[in-house]
């Protein structure tokens, strides 16, 4: 009976670390990231350079403000900061199919939409 609660144990365990896999930012999944927060009122849109820079859109349907970021990947997260601190922080947790969800560094979810944009050289 030892044994086979064991092995149940163990089944459950690799079965949960198949199906949740952990997903990290890569420069690769970065440069050229242009990505909509996918929302009725707020708007929040990001777009991520090739040099480190993030163009910015903050606001409602009738204000925004643009500021100009920097990013950066520290331990698997994408770090947005002005040249002080760091102002946003995202986990990810999904990307395909032009859908992306992270976790944002309050804690909440947020979905947004994504494509890229390559800059001219």
């Amino acid at each position: 009976m030892h044994r086979v609660a064991i092995v149940a144990l163990l089944v459950v365990a690799s079965d949960s670390a198949f199906t949740h896999p952990v997903t990290r930012w890569t420069r690769e999944k970065v440069v050229g990231l242009r990505f909509y927060l996918v929302d009725p009122v707020r708007v929040e849109s990001y777009w991520c350079t090739k040099d480190g820079f993030v163009a910015v859109e903050i606001g409602t349907h009738k204000a925004i403000t643009p500021p100009l970021w920097y990013w950066k990947i520290h331990d698997g997260r994408l770090q947005l900061s002005d040249e002080d601190s760091i102002t946003e922080e995202f986990t990810l947790l999904k990307m395909d199919d032009g859908s992306l969800t992270v976790r944002r560094r309050s804690g909440a979810i947020a979905s947004f939409r994504y494509r890229f944009e390559h800059q001219k050289t």
